[in-house]
């Protein structure tokens, strides 16, 4: 009991000082990129008109997946504007595509992550064409990968439905409840309000993974719920769970390949025959966990999701067999290219050194 503490300690002591250090190291740059000082390369392409606008925030290591292009073009063909902000250099193939259908474009020094980049949108919208102007904005980056052969009108339509307030594609119940930041969208009754505003406004956009979820992610999810507008999410465990039971009654989905690899470890690969016991074992794991992660083959399967989180390998959540399993089932999309993408990230095997273990460990990085 005594070296489990020692332990605990020892950790909580590394998590906090490496915070630290790094909020210390990014201190000039958080406040020039809260009071628009850090260089930036703008190109404003069309003036922004009132009507709805997609914030898109990236940070491409190669040029932006094709699929994810897609999207943002039918998003453009609903009438939507564009504004992109990358935190790194966009190669000139994705730019070209990009100017095609974007109102502007604002490549700026890294830091901050996707919240960094939504907050500065923000102030360019706000300097540009003033939130009483907008009807309806929607946040998007790029950590999801679309699948080509997917359907994405109804993930499109369901967010720029103005009956909406407050949608999201998906939400986490991993230690604080909040929506996914990856796709979510608000309506002119959150946009105006001044907790919303506020929030944005006092951001201080530190680059370190556990502050942008904690203030970030949860941060600006109870802003909202604060303020009196409660979350619609299109992706809904409740809405899953009857399926896969169903589907378990009739034998007619080997549901263990569709688990993650935590739960793969807990229960017997059979793949038809579930025990009361597994079965609450899975639920629980589901309702507990971020569900983007350890339910997005089932949510791709039962409720037709569209994509996948970009990450799940590197997180140690799946295979890249197991998504490449999927993706040649349902003809989802070109393997190899698939393959690609997620190799493009390590894994929990490839990581190097002790120090990046560690931060892996503690979901520091």
């Amino acid at each position: 009991m005594l070296g489990y503490f020692i332990r605990l300690l020892i950790s909580t002591i590394f998590v906090q000082t490496h915070e630290r250090f790094c909020q210390l190291s990014e201190f000039f740059k958080v406040r020039g990129a809260r009071a628009g000082k850090n260089p930036e390369q703008l190109e404003e392409l069309t003036p922004l008109k009132p009507g709805k606008i997609l914030v898109f925030a990236c940070y491409p290591l190669q040029s932006i997946d094709r699929t994810t292009i897609s999207v943002l073009e039918n998003f453009a063909k609903h009438g939507v504007q564009i504004v992109v902000v990358s935190n790194r250099q966009i190669a000139e193939e994705s730019k070209a595509a990009l100017r095609r259908i974007s109102s502007a474009i604002i490549q700026r020094q890294s830091v901050g992550r996707d919240f960094g980049s939504y907050q500065r949108a923000m102030f360019y919208v706000q300097e540009t064409l003033g939130f009483d102007s907008v009807s309806r904005l929607v946040f998007m980056n790029d950590s999801l990968y679309f699948f080509s052969n997917a359907d994405t009108s109804p993930l499109v339509k369901y967010l720029l439905d103005d009956k909406l307030d407050y949608c999201a594609a998906n939400e986490n119940n991993e230690v604080h409840y909040h929506v996914g930041s990856y796709l979510f969208a608000v309506g002119e009754k959150v946009l105006r309000s001044d907790a919303f505003q506020r929030y944005w406004k006092n951001y201080l956009p530190y680059s370190t993974r556990r502050y942008t979820i904690a203030t970030g992610e949860v941060g600006l999810t109870k802003t909202v719920t604060s303020s009196g507008f409660v979350p619609h999410v299109l992706y809904q465990l409740h809405e899953l769970t009857p399926k896969v039971e169903a589907a378990l009654a009739e034998k007619s989905i080997e549901l263990h390949k569709l688990l993650s690899i935590p739960l793969k470890r807990e229960i017997a690969p059979d793949d038809f025959v579930f025990s009361c016991k597994e079965i609450d074992m899975i639920k629980e794991e589901w309702q507990n966990k971020s569900q983007s992660h350890h339910l997005a083959l089932l949510y791709v399967v039962f409720l037709n999701a569209p994509y996948i989180k970009k990450d799940l390998v590197y997180r140690g959540i799946f295979t890249i067999t197991d998504i490449l399993d999927l993706v040649k089932s349902r003809k989802l999309d070109d393997p190899e290219t698939v393959m690609r993408i997620f190799r493009m990230r390590k894994t929990p095997a490839t990581l190097d050194g002790q120090v990046e273990r560690a931060l892996y460990r503690f979901g520091m990085v």
